[in-house]
């Protein structure tokens, strides 16, 4: 047994054969639209909560029953923040991906 130095393994490649590296890219656009998504999620909510009347209900447009059944008496701002709160579970589904 000698103290030579020894052969070090060779260094692991950089992506794995046959993979040309566009996956990255890919990554890069679904992060860029899961976080675009989350923040128009976000805005949605926030505009229900500050500027839509709590009190107008989702029936009540221009003076007629536009909408009839159990829809029509839930209120606007509830409407709202729930599509707020789909686009915002949209984002975080895309992020999963």
């Amino acid at each position: 047994m000698s103290c030579s130095a020894s052969t070090a393994p060779p260094p692991p490649p950089l992506a794995p054969a046959g993979e040309d590296g566009s996956g990255g890219a890919i990554g890069i656009a679904l992060c860029l639209l899961s976080v675009l998504l989350l923040a128009i999620g976000i805005t949605i909510q926030k505009y229900a909560l500050t500027f839509i009347e709590p009190h107008v209900l989702l029936g009540d447009c221009c003076g007629t029953q536009s909408i009839r059944g159990p829809l029509a008496r839930v209120p606007r701002t509830h409407a709202v923040w729930l599509a707020g709160l789909t686009v915002y579970f949209g984002g975080n589904g895309v992020f999963v991906l």
